[in-house]
């Protein structure tokens, strides 16, 4: 119950404080309390939670949540970046108006990114990894002008587009899985049932790549990001999920999280590696952020994406 209540607990104290009538002061106080005790249960979870299956749909197709070291490491990153962006926002929302609001989808896509640490399984993955999509919205439409429902919208297709293409990746995955598609070691993958399919699974693994690279915002498919991030009054951590992610599904072979690291992908991509691309980005992302010097805003966002790719790499040794 440990997992469950890590990520339900933000969910329900974010949506319960958000409608107290209350002080604003008072309110702050609680939403604090509330990230507090979010990241004591979660490290609580993370050391001592074990693995559980909340719900069955089918034979081999559940929601299961548990913890390894890949897991522990990207939760420690987004407890670290949710607890000081609240504090933060406690004095930025001042500018704005129905702070009550996005304090609610805050906590409420806190829950969700917590879930997506916790997936056990490669079908928990691309759901909680839908949830944080669709509970991140309200964010970036809050002020409710026309610059912020076009941003959203155009978040929205961007994040569907993504999203298809993320799905088809994971029924073909699941498919030539063993069991649950749960991550343990030694890797997902049934060598009889990929045997003569190898290409066809890479490129469909591709596919999901960019996928779930759409949902981020990486180059070249991040056309959402520059006009929604200036909009969206809070920040995110959806790169570095997004990567986690891709190191989950995409190499089911841990620790070696690329895909030359696995058997299964030698002799086929050599050692051309995915991670190799993400120093592209980074120069991306730091050149187009020196190149905006008239729209701040537009600067930090890209040097916040170089940063958090460097944060990404470093989850090779998990």
């Amino acid at each position: 119950m440990l997992m469950i209540a890590a990520f339900i607990f933000p969910v329900l104290a974010g949506i319960v404080i958000s409608v107290l009538k209350i002080e604003t002061g008072k309110r702050h106080l609680l939403y604090a309390g509330a990230m507090l005790l979010t990241d004591l249960i979660s490290i609580w979870a993370a050391v001592w939670g074990g693995s559980i299956t909340a719900v069955t749909f089918f034979k081999n197709v559940t929601l299961t949540f548990t913890m390894d070291n890949l897991g522990r490491y990207v939760l420690i990153g987004v407890l670290l970046l949710y607890s000081a962006v609240l504090f933060y926002s406690f004095e930025y929302m001042k500018m704005e108006e129905n702070e009550e609001r996005f304090f609610a989808f805050f906590f409420i896509s806190f829950g969700a990114l917590i879930s997506v640490c916790m997936a056990g399984n490669l079908v928990t993955l691309y759901f909680c990894f839908e949830m944080l999509t669709l509970t991140s919205m309200p964010l970036v439409i809050h002020e409710m002008t026309r610059d912020a429902v076009n941003a959203a919208l155009k978040y929205l297709f961007y994040s569907i587009g993504g999203a298809l293409m993320g799905l088809l990746a994971v029924f073909f995955v699941y498919y030539f899985s063993s069991g649950d598609g749960s991550f343990v070691m030694g890797g997902f993958l049934d060598t009889a049932k990929t045997a003569g399919h190898e290409k066809l699974l890479l490129a469909v693994i591709m596919v999901g790549i960019i996928g779930f690279g759409t949902k981020a915002g990486l180059y070249p498919m991040h056309g959402w990001l520059p006009t929604a991030h200036p909009i969206a009054p809070g920040t995110g951590f959806v790169a570095a999920v997004w990567y986690y992610c891709k190191s989950r599904y995409c190499v089911p072979d841990p620790p070696c999280l690329f895909f030359s690291g696995s058997g299964f992908y030698q002799g086929y991509m050599g050692s051309v590696r995915v991670d190799n691309a993400l120093p592209v980005y980074n120069l991306y992302g730091i050149n187009d952020g020196l190149s905006r010097k008239g729209d701040k805003e537009e600067a930090c966002l890209f040097h916040d994406q170089s940063a958090v790719l460097y944060y990404s790499r470093s989850f090779a040794p998990f």
